[in-house]
């Protein structure tokens, strides 16, 4: 406030750049357990629409499960939280070290 900063100029320059490893692991463990996540979009959702965990359940059958489908399709379900970890890897561990000195 001093050097003629508003309040949006000292959050952007200041607190955000602070904030963004915390934020980027909070957004990233978010998004895996949405990503993961059964119970809800199995009860609310129609059967047209279908996240990959109620798409992989619906791979099993009565009388006989295809196993080497099941596990290619786990395989092409890791891809994208593999190659959001391989980016922000470094955000992921800055996040959750916290105040510790490194």
């Amino acid at each position: 406030m001093i050097d003629g900063a508003n309040y949006f100029t000292i959050f952007g320059r200041v607190i955000l750049p602070l904030m963004k490893p915390a934020c980027t692991t909070l957004l990233i463990l978010n998004g895996i357990g949405t990503y993961n996540d059964f119970y809800i979009p199995n009860l609310y959702l129609r059967s047209d629409v279908q996240t990959f965990t109620v798409a992989l359940y619906k791979f099993f059958g009565n009388m006989s499960t295809p196993f080497e489908i099941v596990a290619a399709a786990i395989i092409i379900g890791m891809i994208p939280i593999g190659i959001a970890y391989i980016f922000l890897q470094k955000y992921i561990f800055y996040g959750l070290a916290g105040a510790v000195k490194i």
